[in-house]
């Protein structure tokens, strides 16, 4: 079983708070069956105001962590991904190796939570139609 969305690398984004309670987590999941996690770093989010996050900062701490597990034998194999918050350059996105899954197949992308924005329809669909499939991180009513 893999889990799409977590934010479990500690102190990355507003996920995990300490090793200790990342690696709580994923003891849980692999107890739950969990195999493979896929971290899913904010983004571009106004959540992350003043913070960058690049790939090699993010494959580093999935790396620390990855080691931590097999120290700690949880059988669980961690990936990196992210959460791209919805703004119309997605498509100027869709090459970043951070910002994809699956080989650069899948991008999860979240949207404000009040609204669906004016033009996502058009930008969602170039996404598909450029070989990258987008995933709603948190799908509203």
């Amino acid at each position: 079983m893999i889990d799409l969305h977590n934010h479990i690398i500690p102190n990355l984004d507003d996920g995990s708070k300490s090793l200790e309670i990342s690696l709580s987590m994923l003891q849980h999941a692999a107890r739950q069956g969990i195999t493979d996690v896929i971290n899913t770093v904010h983004y571009q989010s106004p959540r992350m105001d003043g913070k960058r996050i690049e790939y090699d900062l993010v494959k580093d701490k999935i790396n620390q962590l990855q080691v931590e597990l097999e120290k700690q034998n949880i059988p669980i194999k961690l990936h990196m991904g992210a959460e791209v918050f919805y703004l119309p350059n997605l498509m100027e996105l869709k090459d970043n190796p951070l910002l994809t899954f699956g080989h650069g197949k899948y991008m999860l992308v979240e949207f404000p939570f009040e609204q669906v924005p004016n033009g996502c329809r058009e930008v969602l669909y170039n996404l598909k139609m450029n070989g990258v499939t987008p995933i709603i991180a948190t799908p509203k009513e």
